[in-house]
Order: structure tokens, then C-alpha cells, then sequence
């Protein structure tokens, strides 16, 4: 991980530089070691107005060479289509106990 990073008790803080202000977005210190593994620049990108931390990471089945991640949903492991809540509606505190994931919804489901 690339980014400064400070660790106070139990939560570990990125810091992210995004236009001209520096954000932290805060994560569990047990989350650290996941993070340190990957070799990437955390960034901020913005959806309706509220930020996102998000990463370009390698993947050789790309035609781009890599693929973005959102930090939420790597912590969450959340598989493809589920959708990841920030449960106090902060989407810098990526911490477990913010984070909720719903699975995508079944196709029968969606044929009612």
C-alpha cells in the first residue's frame, strides 16, 4: 500500500489526497495486513457527489491491464452484484462494523 498510513488502537487510517484537501479514510487495524499485500495507490472517486476509495490493481484479463477495486467491497468480500452499505452513510469509514453487504437478488425474484 502506498498510501501514509497512521494506526491509532484498533483503526488504521489512509490517507488520500484528492482534490487539493488530504482525506483519511478509516479502516480495523486487522485489515492492515490485506492492504500492505497489495501494491497500489489508494484514490477517491466520486458518485453522486459522495467519495469512494478505490485502487487500480493489476488483472491480466483485462484488455486495460487492470481493474479497479473498491476498498468497501474488498473488505467486505462482497461477490459481484451484491451491494455494500456504509451503514452511517460515511463512505470513508470502511470499517466492519460500517460496512453491510445484501446479495444481489435472485432471478426468480426479479421475474416477479
Amino acid at each position: 500500500m502506498k498510501n501514509p498510513t497512521v494506526l491509532d488502537d484498533d483503526i488504521a487510517y489512509l490517507f488520500i489526497h484528492h482534490k487539493g484537501q488530504l482525506l483519511a479514510t478509516a479502516i480495523d487495524f486487522v485489515d492492515v495486513p490485506l492492504l500492505s499485500g497489495m501494491n497500489v495507490k489508494w484514490s477517491i472517486s466520486e458518485t453522486n457527489g459522495r467519495p469512494f476509495v478505490r485502487a487500480n490493481v493489476p488483472a491480466s484479463d483485462t484488455a486495460l491491464g487492470h481493474r479497479t477495486v473498491y476498498l468497501h467491497r474488498l473488505l467486505t468480500r462482497a461477490s459481484r452484484g451484491a451491494k455494500v452499505c456504509h451503514l452511517n452513510g460515511n463512505t470513508l469509514e470502511n470499517c466492519r462494523r460500517n460496512l453491510a453487504c445484501a446479495a444481489p437478488p435472485a432471478v426468480e425474484d426479479m421475474a416477479a
